[in-house]
């Protein structure tokens, strides 16, 4: 479903609790139509296995958030927004 409307995205954030192949391919798929991306895979504390990231290019931010944690992980991203505002 966002494919097919992705000819209507000006950028789009990605929330995934999961990071398996289909995921990957919709973000490439995405990424290939040069839409910026920020992409957040979540993960529970206890998983050892970060997800990674493809090969892009820029127009992807990737970011894995650990449960428990992810304000703190998040207040990075929000300084570097409030600096290039």
């Amino acid at each position: 479903l966002v494919l097919e409307h992705a000819g209507e995205l000006s950028g789009a954030i990605c929330v995934f609790v999961e990071w398996d192949d289909a995921r990957r391919e919709l973000v490439r798929q995405l990424a290939a139509r040069r839409i910026p991306l920020e992409v957040f895979v979540l993960i529970p504390p206890d998983q050892s296995e970060q997800p990674e990231p493809g090969s892009w290019g820029a127009a992807v931010g990737f970011h894995v958030l650990v449960a428990g944690r992810i304000r703190e992980q998040l207040a990075p991203l929000e300084r570097r927004e409030a600096v290039a505002s």
